[in-house]
């Protein structure tokens, strides 16, 4: 084979192989890992920003290993930088600006967490750092987005005149009386025997879900800190912009790429609700649409007051 020839093939297949590099790296363990730059890494599995660092030269093993820590608490600011807050926008692209960012992440790392250190044969220290996302740094994006998220404008209803509107509203005014009857009785019967009201509320209590999984495998959906999900017809129904305000700090959802593991998540309790997203909102890489049956479970835990603190997996590929 021409020698010329053999070695621009090889060069092509390198070049596919880097070109399809996978945003998300897969985890054994079904995580979700985002890798930044050299030494860096977002898990959005554990909503935990996590960054190495080997000191760069030998000194004694208090030296090494504080160096290495230093450089560290470093590198975990730059990449908490880099945080994917939703489809067009990273935390240093305007959403808290960088003195912020490293006041907010110097006060959490005071105490700050070594999850391992290594002290190397050549007189070096490695250090492994990490922080959560969730706490002081999530509760400002939050707030931020609060001030600056700008209300969807409804869609303008029809004008029609009285008349058309009291016809078309007559049969819905005879159902609205048939119900009031049908609770009525239901009420009688409830006072009559408070004992069934017990047994009803606890029957109710042992069947709502514990936590909700959405399956978006398939789609070119990316973890972010704040993903949404909408109706078909583009209505946010989760999280809502209170449940944003109240988090303080909590992260809306945290992902995963095994939907079995997921489903098994201690996050997500015994009975977490599973639901299908039918694709991506338009442009946005982290809004999702819902198909209209999933949409009304969501809006159903919504509306039972469970959205700011119902806990939730999203499952990507």
């Amino acid at each position: 084979m021409n020698t010329g020839l053999y070695r621009l093939s090889i060069l092509f297949t390198v070049t596919l192989t880097l070109f399809f590099i996978p945003l998300s790296a897969i985890s054994a363990t079904g995580e979700v890992i985002e890798y930044i730059g050299s030494n860096g890494a977002i898990n959005w599995s554990k909503g935990q920003v996590v960054v190495e660092s080997t000191s760069d030269e030998s000194r004694s093993r208090y030296k090494a290993c504080r160096a290495s820590m230093v450089t560290a608490q470093r590198e975990l600011i730059e990449v908490i930088g880099q945080v994917r807050v939703d489809s067009e926008t990273i935390v240093n692209e305007g959403v808290l600006s960088k003195d912020l960012i490293k006041s907010t992440v110097r006060g959490k790392l005071r105490g700050g967490r070594v999850i391992a250190r290594t002290r190397n044969s050549d007189g070096t220290c490695t250090v492994k750092m990490s922080v959560a996302i969730a706490g002081p740094l999530a509760s400002m994006i939050f707030q931020h987005q609060d001030k600056t998220q700008k209300p969807e404008q409804p869609t303008r209803p029809t004008v029609r005149n009285a008349q058309e509107l009291a016809m078309d509203l007559l049969p819905l005014q005879k159902s609205i009386a048939k119900l009031d009857e049908r609770i009525g009785k239901i009420e009688e019967l409830l006072q009559s025997q408070p004992d069934l009201v017990n047994n009803l509320n606890q029957i109710v209590a042992t069947q709502l879900p514990t936590g909700l999984v959405v399956d978006v495998r398939g789609s070119n959906f990316i973890p972010s800190v704040s993903p949404k999900l909408r109706e078909i017809n583009g209505k946010i129904i989760f999280p809502e912009n209170s449940a944003l305000s109240q988090s303080n700090g909590h992260l809306v959802s945290l992902f995963m790429n095994d939907l079995s593991r997921a489903q098994n998540h201690p996050k997500v309790g015994e009975r977490p609700l599973v639901i299908k997203a039918l694709q991506t909102w338009e442009k946005s890489r982290t809004e999702l649409i819902l198909d209209d049956n999933s949409a009304n479970k969501v809006t159903q835990l919504v509306n039972n007051g469970l959205s700011g603190k119902f806990p939730v997996i999203i499952v990507l590929d």
